[in-house]
């Protein structure tokens, strides 16, 4: 499965879950992928949307390899662990408001 079937999947698991935890306000996180390029999540309207490539100005950015997301997406790696070893970096910080 490509990138961006996982991150596709992500946002349809997001948008059927019935919870809208989202804020008031639209979104933007980025992911900068050392294979792959970037894709964007854009949260919106209490729904989750992919897009390739940068057209809208993240909140925040995450920089990792496909291998890497992949792991995070299926659950075999954590996020803590992921930035203790140094395999994730991110940048900005979250608004919940």
């Amino acid at each position: 499965m490509s990138i961006l079937d996982e991150l596709n999947k992500l946002a349809e698991k997001l948008n059927n879950s019935g919870e809208r935890t989202f804020g008031n306000r639209a979104r933007v996180y980025q992911f900068d992928l050392e294979e792959s390029g970037s894709f964007q999540l854009l949260i919106k309207d209490g729904k989750v949307k992919v897009l390739e490539g940068t057209p809208y100005h993240p909140e925040i950015t995450l920089q990792l390899s496909d291998e890497n997301l992949f792991k995070l997406l299926n659950d075999d790696s954590s996020t803590t662990e992921a930035l203790k070893a140094g395999r994730l970096k991110v940048d900005g910080k979250v608004d919940f408001t």
